[in-house]
């Protein structure tokens, strides 16, 4: 049976953390594309805020390429892959960082390492209405985003980052404009599906 990667992605405010918390509550390890931009804040001696996230985001990618946050995370992948059968990718965004996680991990190895073609991608879109997406960004106890912040951040996800294309070819769709029972219910069904593929 091939390993499985679940890259959960999905517009600002969609639910992939809580579908994160849930997957990571059913036993997966996972990783987070977006700790590389808060140990990047730290480094940098930055506060917290939107724009300053932004900045960092932008300049990663201005100086590393749109696949960065998939490079920076690649060791991390596949250590946990050559212990674990299935994990989770909190925040996948570009088309580039799917490209380059399909390539890099479907090169073959040596016997005695991972085989990485046998390894899975599996794009899992988790979505809610825009209108719920901006309630839930004002309401968030951590990086709160106000209406205005809630638009340019969709556009710019859109129009420069090339999240689109992930997830015009999701594998699998999560809707999340209910509750937390029902997003788990969701996500039960998705694990009980996929593993029968």
């Amino acid at each position: 049976m091939k390993k499985r990667v679940y890259c959960l992605l999905g517009m600002c405010g969609a639910g992939k953390s809580a579908a994160a918390e849930e997957f990571k509550t059913r036993g997966l390890p996972g990783i987070y594309f977006g700790q590389i931009t808060l140990d990047e804040l730290h480094a940098q001696k930055l506060s917290l805020s939107p724009e300053h996230e932004r900045q960092v985001r932008e300049g990663l990618r201005a100086n590393e390429g749109m696949a960065v946050f998939a490079k920076r995370s690649l060791p991390k992948i596949k250590t946990l892959l050559q212990k674990h059968s299935k994990i989770y990718i909190d925040g996948l965004y570009s088309f580039e960082e799917y490209s380059f996680l399909h390539k890099e991990l479907s090169k073959p190895c040596k016997s005695d390492e991972l085989k990485l073609s046998e390894v899975r991608l599996i794009l899992v879109e988790v979505y809610a209405d825009k209108k719920l997406r901006h309630a839930r960004l004002a309401k968030r106890p951590k990086r709160p985003l106000h209406a205005k912040q809630s638009e340019e951040r969709d556009f710019f996800e859109v129009s420069k980052l090339n999240k689109a294309m992930p997830i015009a070819l999701s594998d699998y769709k999560i809707e999340n404009n209910g509750s937390v029972e029902s997003l788990k219910k969701n996500i039960t069904l998705l694990l009980e599906k996929t593993l029968s593929d």
